[in-house]
């Protein structure tokens, strides 16, 4: 984490939703079986990977200290009575918001992890993952969602975490400098790009 980034305890979380539609090869099969399967695939999962990211499983006990004391975060199931088709094609940031773990960064107890998995009615599913900006950066995240991904999937030697950076360039005291950075939320604006399909494969034939 940068030098910025580590001034400021009440930093933006990471907030990220990945949406998948209903696995066609699985419509013989009861939904709420197979919505039962990925719930404790998913769970079991992320309980092995942060066993290798521990500090993500602790506490933050004050505005630079993680206490690595394996609580573990929040792994919560929730179901949407509409189909996946009706969100995405009235996507807005206000409808987005209720499909993203809510985490307070002025509550301590709330720095953890927090994972959602969501079904909606035609069996399609959203994984979303909320995570403090003050315990952990994108690099960092990347590595953990690869690291989860690949112990999902059943690899045996999944990536592993890199914890030397604090030791190669140890975070520093600046006299003067407030160690709680407040930023005010009126200066932001909220975007998005789509891109689509065929562009994806256009870019993947090119690399």
């Amino acid at each position: 984490m940068n030098f910025l980034e580590g001034l400021s305890l009440s930093a933006h979380p990471w907030q990220h939703a990945f949406f998948f539609p209903a696995d066609v090869g699985a419509a013989t099969t009861d939904p709420n079986l197979e919505f039962s399967r990925k719930f404790q695939l998913l769970q079991q999962s992320i309980s092995d990977t942060l066993t290798r990211f521990y500090p993500l499983a602790g506490r933050l006990l004050d505005a630079s200290t993680i206490g690595c004391n394996d609580d573990g975060g929040f792994f919560i199931e929730a179901r949407c009575d509409s189909p996946l088709s009706d969100f995405l094609s009235k996507l807005n940031f206000e409808t987005l918001d209720q499909f993203l773990p809510a985490t307070d960064p002025e509550t301590l107890e709330l720095s953890k992890g927090s994972m959602w998995l969501i079904k909606f009615s035609c069996g399609g599913t959203t994984v979303s993952v909320s995570l403090s900006h003050k315990i952990i950066d994108i690099a960092s995240l990347l590595t953990l969602l690869k690291s989860w991904t690949e112990t999902c999937r059943g690899l045996s030697e999944p990536i592993l975490p890199n914890f030397t950076g604090f030791s190669l360039l140890p975070p520093k005291e600046i006299p003067g400098m407030s160690a709680s950075v407040k930023i005010s939320g009126d200066k932001f604006k909220i975007g998005r790009f789509v891109i689509s399909a065929s562009k994806i494969a256009e870019l993947r034939e090119k690399l």
